[in-house]
């Protein structure tokens, strides 16, 4: 008794995989997640558990109020990923352009 063997290949789908965030005024890079580098140097140890993230997000259009996006609805979301030094930069700009703004700041362990 002969056994012929067929090899076969199988195409597996290409994946797109997170690489890093790119800071998009200055072009820092973050460490291989979404957060941006920390200036503590245990970061890499605790880097699971940190969250040092920062982003301009525009979002415009008509949703329903418990989600979902209306049918033939323009939704947009526009997101500027900025790093921890630059989102201080434009804080700046906005305190210059009006010293009485005040940013929304969310205790910790409530976000």
């Amino acid at each position: 008794m002969m056994t012929e063997v067929t090899k076969v290949i199988y195409r597996v789908p290409d994946e797109e995989v997170f690489d890093h965030l790119t800071c998009d005024m200055c072009g820092a890079e973050s460490d291989c997640n979404k957060n941006w580098p920390s200036a503590s140097d245990d970061y890499h140890m605790w880097s699971q558990f940190e969250k040092n993230r920062t982003k301009l997000t525009h979002v415009c259009g008509t949703k329903y109020p418990g989600g979902g996006i209306l049918p033939n609805s323009d939704c947009v979301r526009t997101t500027w990923h900025i790093c921890e030094k630059c989102f201080g930069e434009i804080g700046d700009f906005i305190r210059n352009k009006n010293p009485d703004a005040k940013p929304t700041v969310i205790e910790d362990g409530k976000w």
